[in-house]
């Protein structure tokens, strides 16, 4: 398990918000729930198509909202299942190599389920700093994808730049 704290006017529920409109995408699904109003659990799962489209949890999270900030639990990563899964398609592919030509999805989608960890790292620093550099903002907001103007949940347009924000409004849950 990986741990950090990190101090200042940050949203654990905002956290989920903006881990949930980053990964939930393509094969990857996350999900939160709230409890006792000072925890939030989030589960990022994986659609395995090779296993006729069940879902694997592959990182589970804690958030704990603090009064001078939050503390990040990352549980240890299950990357048993894509280890696997690259080790069986290269074992397969030696005999027949044509046959990853095929299942070229699949080998991104375990590379890119192994890379997870970081990559949910670098997506929490990023959260933090742009509600470090900004205390007065709301924590529930939405940065313009274009010019990094951040804006009101419900503003579908940036009044900024005219980009449409509708691809980075949190999902209902």
């Amino acid at each position: 398990m990986s741990e950090r704290t990190y101090t200042g006017k940050i949203s654990a529920v905002g956290l989920a918000d903006n881990l949930i409109h980053t990964f939930t995408t393509g094969h990857l699904m996350a999900r939160y729930r709230v409890r006792e109003q000072q925890f939030v659990d989030l589960q990022i799962r994986s659609r395995e198509s090779d296993r006729g489209g069940q879902w694997r949890t592959v990182l589970t999270m804690t958030f704990t909202q603090r009064t001078d900030g939050i503390h990040v639990d990352i549980a240890d990563h299950n990357w048993v299942g894509s280890a696997t899964d690259l080790l069986s398609e290269g074992a397969r592919s030696f005999r027949n190599p044509m046959r990853l030509l095929g299942r070229l999805n699949d080998v991104v989608e375990d590379v890119q389920t192994l890379q997870l960890p970081q990559q949910v790292w670098l997506a929490i620093e990023a959260y933090v700093e742009k509600a470090l550099l900004n205390p007065d903002l709301p924590q529930d907001y939405v940065v313009c994808p274009y010019c990094n103007t951040p804006n009101e949940i419900g503003v579908l347009v940036c009044p900024a730049c005219g980009g449409s924000l509708a691809d980075v409004q949190p999902l209902l849950r």
